[in-house]
């Protein structure tokens, strides 16, 4: 598991991922970076974190970052069917969402399993950031979609028209904002707007403008995963 395609950002060593053996990866320091306290750290394997996790609540959201325009359709679509098959050999199909940067891979996946694992996508129409489009269209693929900027340096909320195209069809949009009071009270204002309740914008801003506890926090509504809380509260509340 590494969040880059490179090693450098994590362990210090620039080298790709996808050009290393296991035992390779294996002989990083993935601590060392970040305290002494962690040095020695070792790369999980998906094995193993799904081992630490398979007891708990959680619920896993995998991003895939073998792309097709990096390491070529074969292998990028083995990588997605490995990922795949160990979702459910673990028995964790029901809490397990897959996402891209790629949305040949997303879509690769979504014709090899449906509507089983909710599809997560980078950005969409004019703030999509996929790496490779799909010809399937967006209601159909995607569960829940994160928004970005329009244009370099802006903010995604200064595009609520994104926020509407993708409740009007039925996609879940989340946001990734600096954590302010004038943020939050924004996203509000986008999801009061759109007339929509119980995506995550407004799971967000209602917890933290009235420092109401959110109990079970909610990822996305789509088959067995947990269902958003349209009840949290009413949109308008965080405008008064």
């Amino acid at each position: 598991i590494m969040h880059d395609r490179s090693a450098l950002r994590t362990t210090g060593t620039d080298t790709f991922i996808d050009q290393m053996t296991l035992e390779q990866v294996r002989e990083l320091d993935a601590g060392s970076m970040f305290s002494p306290a962690f040095a020695g750290t070792k790369v999980p394997t998906v094995a193993e974190f799904m081992h630490w996790v398979k007891d708990t609540n959680l619920l896993v959201n995998w991003e895939l970052k073998d792309y097709v325009q990096d390491v070529g359709r074969e292998r990028a679509f083995a990588c997605a069917d490995k990922l795949l098959e160990a979702i459910e050999q673990a028995g964790m199909s029901d809490r397990s969402m897959v996402n891209s940067f790629d949305n040949e891979v997303l879509g690769h996946i979504y014709r090899k399993a449906g509507k089983r694992y909710p599809i997560h996508g980078q950005g969409i129409g004019p703030c999509a950031r996929h790496q490779v489009l799909s010809d399937i269209s967006d209601e159909e693929m995607f569960d829940w979609v994160c928004m970005y900027a329009n244009v370099s340096g802006g903010s995604p909320l200064d595009y609520p028209e994104n926020f509407t195209y993708c409740l009007d069809r039925g996609i879940l949009p989340c946001v990734c904002i600096k954590d302010t009071e004038e943020n939050y009270r924004r996203a509000c204002r986008i999801d009061a707007l759109s007339r929509k309740t119980g995506h995550s914008v407004t799971a967000l801003a209602l917890a933290y403008l009235t420092s109401n506890p959110v109990v079970t926090y909610p990822i996305i509504g789509c088959g067995s995963m947990n269902t958003l809380r349209d009840s949290l509260a009413e949109p308008d509340v965080a405008l008064t």
